[in-house]
């Protein structure tokens, strides 16, 4: 996940975090972090993930928030093309621990731009 907000938690605290088959909430053994970012519902910001073949960053307007070293990983599937994913995700067992507010309905999410680049080897 490179951004993920659960909506009981403290306001603007994002999370980000990688889930592979021997790291992951079901066993309880994925690593994840989190930041605030104060007005994370009312302005954009930059959520960035590197990628690179020794492991993966994740950063919000520039700033580490998280980073996953492939030499610390029991597993790592991602030597392979994956999705790119964006959505809102509503309820489960961690954001909806305290159930789902009907009234944050209709919800949306507002993107302004995607973009993928590949560093060029030297």
């Amino acid at each position: 996940d490179v951004m993920e907000h659960v909506g009981w938690k403290e306001k603007g605290t994002v999370h980000a975090g990688v889930h592979t088959r021997t790291s992951n909430h079901r066993d309880k053994t994925h690593r994840t972090s989190s930041t605030v970012v104060d007005d994370a519902h009312d302005a954009f910001h930059v959520y960035s993930l590197v990628w690179r073949v020794d492991g993966m960053d994740v950063f919000v307007d520039g700033d580490l928030v998280h980073r996953v070293l492939r030499s610390e990983e029991e597993d790592w599937p991602f030597d392979k093309r994956f999705y790119l994913l964006l959505n809102v995700a509503v309820g489960g067992k961690w954001a909806g621990k305290h159930g789902v507010d009907p009234e944050a309905f209709p919800a949306t999410m507002e993107v302004a731009y995607v973009r993928v680049y590949r560093e060029r080897c030297s």
